[in-house]
């Protein structure tokens, strides 16, 4: 600021700096780069495991400019958890997160500032399908008769289900003869199940301890990791 004399202008002159501060009010809310965030976590991952860091931005300093997180509604934080202040969120209950029960959760993440303006984004948290059911047989067990000396007479299907995600190595199902007496003159297709004798059977040369039975173990396992299998009787009658 210059003053001058109005009087005498040509007279030496007065002048003072005058600085002026801009006092900020919080006038921005928290604001996200997405308006929704698709994320996925593994079923049953352990307690504290990542699945991802979601952070707001607010061009508000101070107090106003400082961010505070949280997940709604409450009962999402039974299962996840973020950190107020670094919006990395996390599993909190490695039990409950069970994908065959509940595949997808919705959230939303709540930024805060320090003048109680307030952001939002929307979160859908997939679960990943992990290797966690056993295939269980369609029956108990599978009886069979065949005629002895007759070639390639038995033809029987084993079916084994899955309750693991459709369509992945979980719940894929191969099948194989595990055990048994004369299992070499046996085969089974290890996509079908299909459970086919080769070549005749002699009832005759069979063991006496057999009675004309032979037990074999077929075997159904996934193709996951780590595999997973059960096993089921195959009782073939020799007459």
């Amino acid at each position: 600021i210059v003053a001058n004399d109005t009087t005498n202008p040509t007279e030496c002159c007065s002048s003072a700096t005058l600085i002026i501060y801009i006092v900020d009010i919080n006038d921005h809310s928290p604001e996200f780069p997405q308006q929704a965030y698709i994320l996925s976590v593994k079923e049953h991952a352990n307690i504290g495991t990542k699945i991802a860091t979601v952070r707001a931005t607010d061009p508000d300093s101070g107090s106003f400019g400082r961010i505070t997180y949280s997940l709604l509604p409450k009962s999402i934080r039974n299962d996840f958890k973020v950190n107020s202040t670094t919006g990395v969120i996390t599993v909190e209950n490695n039990i409950t997160l069970d994908r065959e029960k509940r595949p997808i959760y919705y959230a939303t993440l709540q930024a805060t500032d320090g003048g109680n303006r307030i952001g939002t984004t929307a979160l859908e948290i997939v679960l990943e399908d992990i290797n966690d059911f056993h295939p269980v047989m369609a029956r108990d067990s599978y009886t069979a008769f065949i005629t002895e000396n007759k070639d390639n007479e038995l033809n029987i299907r084993i079916e084994a289900f899955d309750n693991d995600q459709e369509g992945t190595n979980n719940s894929e199902i191969r099948y194989t003869i595990a055990a048994g007496d004369y299992r070499q003159n046996f085969t089974i297709d290890p996509i079908t199940g299909v459970l086919r004798s080769v070549g005749p059977i002699d009832r005759e040369d069979m063991k006496s301890s057999l009675n004309g039975k032979i037990i074999l173990i077929v075997e159904a396992y996934d193709l996951g990791i780590p595999k997973l299998s059960t096993t089921v009787n195959v009782t073939i009658n020799v007459e």
